[in-house]
């Protein structure tokens, strides 16, 4: 699947955050009358993370991976690097994960 801008740039001003606990879990987050959650946010740089989470889009729903940036007005926007997938999709993608992590580390333990 090719790479897509979310729907909103601004998306990141309407978040009302149920939980923060150095990853994100649960943010909810408005975007164009679009209801997505964020279910993993992680801190790449000061100005860059990289967030996981739902979003719809013409109807139907996608996976979203996508890297996050401040712009110069101090608000969080997506960039063009990252990647949407169908969710039966998710399924390969994380074993392709594992397996580039096992071989990092082949034993599992970091």
């Amino acid at each position: 699947m090719t790479d897509k801008k979310m729907a909103d740039p601004k998306a990141s001003r309407n978040q009302s955050s149920r939980r923060d606990a150095n990853g994100g879990l649960g943010r909810l987050q408005v975007t164009s009358g679009a209801v997505s959650t964020i279910f993993v946010d992680i801190k790449r740089t000061p100005g860059e993370r990289i967030r996981v989470g739902i979003r719809d889009q013409n109807g139907r729903s996608f996976i979203d991976i996508r890297n996050w940036f401040i712009a110069d007005d101090g608000e969080w926007h997506p960039s063009s690097k990252g990647v949407t997938l169908l969710p039966h999709q998710v399924p390969e993608i994380v074993r392709g994960l594992l397996l580039s992590a096992q071989a990092f580390d082949p034993k599992g333990t970091n």
